[in-house]
């Protein structure tokens, strides 16, 4: 090689020897800048963890604060808390002690009360017993009663028709009935008195009767000095059975209302009886109406029966409007009705009396006491068969044609 290219490589050389010596330079200015920071670095550490440390301290301090707070707290809690248990076991146990004195004394009151109603039920047996004695012994004296009553007014009705009544109608009725057995067909005679009525009369009271399935049968109307359309409706009513009269005049009635009522119509229907021609005799009010079959049915009972005169339950209206039953259990006043009975033409011998009001007796009742005080054979039919209406009319109610016992 020669001395110049050596001088070159030596330059070339120099050149990289001295970039080599400046970066080495650089590079120990770098180091030194660094090992400057670190030493900042190291030195901020440390007054950092001087300052951390003092912290700390100060935070370890608070905390031990707190905590001793915390200790005294919780001891102050646990002493509370200690108290309210203690508390809470001494109310328990008052509370157990009141509940066992309370169910000691619910026992005594639980026995007290078990022994009141042993005591209660044994008055209840008591006065049950006492009870069914008396109602015993209230029936019996009731019964004794209604027997005495029953025996007493008995025997003052018998005084009374004994008063009324010829003894020898007793033998003629005896001697009359024996000569006169019921044919096997009889023509009854239905007598009606009426007032003033015609609508209830012609649409109500004749209908009932001339619809019987009986057809032997006469129905006599009279009128009680009708002043309304009474002939022209019974005259409308085309029916051969049917015959209507009416007296001139009324008849002389009380003038107390009550009196009045007894006996209004007396004269009417004697009238009528007096013109009845069948063998057997039934009667009707003019605003009440029979049930279908009643004719028919009494008819077959008498005859089988052999009675001279028999009655029957019937319906009645109460002021309600309510159909009530009156069953007619005994021949007696007040269980039958003028409508309700059907008997031997015989009896017209005793008709209706006019002054029965004087011995304050409604008229039909007064003659049916004296029908019995003959001596004559009474059965009862046991079916109701007639409609007994409550009396409507306004004003004194003496004016309706109703013998109603």
């Amino acid at each position: 090689m020669s001395l110049r290219q050596r001088l070159r490589a030596w330059w070339r050389a120099d050149e990289r020897l001295g970039a080599l010596e400046s970066g080495a330079q650089a590079a120990a200015d770098r180091s030194a800048a660094i090992e400057r920071s670190l030493t900042d670095v190291r030195l901020d550490l440390e007054r950092q963890q001087a300052r951390t440390a003092a912290a700390l301290e100060a935070a370890g301090a608070d905390l031990r604060g707190v905590g001793e707070g915390l200790a005294s707290g919780l001891r102050a809690l646990e002493e509370r808390l200690s108290s309210l248990e203690a508390e809470a076991r001494r109310r328990a146990e008052e509370q157990d002690k009141r509940e066992g004195e309370h169910r000691i004394e619910e026992a005594r009151r639980d026995a007290g009360l078990r022994g009141l109603e042993e005591q209660l039920r044994s008055l209840q047996s008591d006065l049950a017993s006492v009870q069914s004695d008396l109602a015993r012994e209230l029936r019996a004296g009731v019964e004794r009663l209604h027997h005495v009553l029953g025996h007493h007014s008995e025997q003052l009705d018998l005084l009374k028709s004994s008063l009324e009544v010829d003894a020898a109608l007793i033998d003629e009725y005896e001697r009359w009935k024996a000569a006169h057995p019921l044919s096997d067909r009889p023509l009854v005679s239905v007598c009606i008195a009426t007032y003033n009525r015609a609508p209830l009369l012609a649409e109500r009271c004749l209908p009932s009767v001339l619809a019987q399935s009986y057809p032997h049968l006469e129905v006599v109307v009279v009128g009680d000095g009708c002043t309304d359309e009474t002939a022209e409706r019974v005259g409308a009513i085309r029916d051969p059975r049917l015959r209507f009269v009416n007296r001139e005049r009324r008849g002389d009635y009380p003038a107390d209302s009550l009196r009045r009522w007894m006996v209004a119509g007396t004269p009417a229907v004697n009238e009528a009886l007096a013109q009845a021609k069948g063998e057997l005799i039934t009667h009707l009010d003019d605003d009440d109406e029979y049930l279908p079959g009643r004719i028919e049915k009494l008819v077959a009972f008498i005859r089988d029966e052999g009675g001279d005169l028999v009655w029957h339950p019937f319906w009645y209206e109460d002021p309600d409007g309510r159909w009530l039953l009156n069953d007619a259990g005994a021949f007696a006043f007040s269980r039958v009705t003028t409508s309700s009975v059907l008997y031997r033409s015989w009896f017209k011998k005793i008709p209706w009396d006019a002054g029965a009001h004087r011995l304050m007796e409604p008229g039909d009742w007064n003659r049916f006491r004296r029908l019995r005080y003959v001596g004559s054979v009474f059965r009862r039919f046991p079916e109701p068969l007639l409609r007994h209406y409550r009396e409507r009319r306004p004003g004194p109610a003496a004016d309706a044609v109703r013998l109603q016992g």
